[in-house]
């Protein structure tokens, strides 16, 4: 860390000084940049552009630790969520409005989970959500019920345009 407590990265390479036994010559670099880079591009390819969620890497990234995590033991589940309804938006609205209510799905879907869940937009308009924790299978139910209830809420796209859609939920839980 450096004089302002900001976390510094540093790439340091010493050497053997010749005919001088213990003493070591060196150079170090501040790297902290490319760390910065680094992270951003790595956020960057678990992440959906569009919606900011997680992408399908994302999402098989987080599985792949919840899953070790719950290795042998009961409560973790998916949602698989299919937006019914969403062609229509694109076809009579356009693709504006299409991203639009994509993004507004999106915010939806954060609005009925936990923050410790995990949301991916996998493509199109597909959804999974990962959610640990789960006590039962009607624990499961009761939040794609709910998404199911938020989802087919009217959405105001453009200029105030209302449109509806809907969703199928499949749960699978362990």
């Amino acid at each position: 860390r450096n004089a302002e407590g900001e976390r510094r990265w540093g790439h340091i390479v010493l050497n053997p000084l010749d005919g001088a036994a213990g003493v070591l010559q060196g150079i170090a670099n501040d790297v902290t940049e490319r760390k910065r880079a680094e992270a951003r591009a790595l956020a960057q390819a678990e992440r959906d552009a569009l919606t900011g969620l997680l992408n399908r890497r994302g999402m098989e990234l987080a599985y792949a630790r919840r899953g070790q995590e719950y290795a042998g033991t009961a409560g973790l589940g998916l949602l698989l969520v299919d937006l019914d309804g969403f062609k229509w938006v694109n076809d009579n609205h356009g693709h504006e409005a299409g991203d639009e209510l994509l993004q507004l799905v999106a915010r939806r879907i954060e609005g009925v989970v936990r923050r410790s869940d995990k949301v991916s937009r996998i493509g199109g308009d597909e959804f999974v959500l990962l959610l640990d924790n789960l006590k039962s299978m009607s624990m499961a139910r009761h939040i794609a019920a709910k998404l199911g209830d938020v989802l087919g809420q009217p959405f105001a796209v453009l200029d105030g345009r209302k449109v509806r859609i809907g969703a199928s939920v499949s749960v699978v839980i362990t």
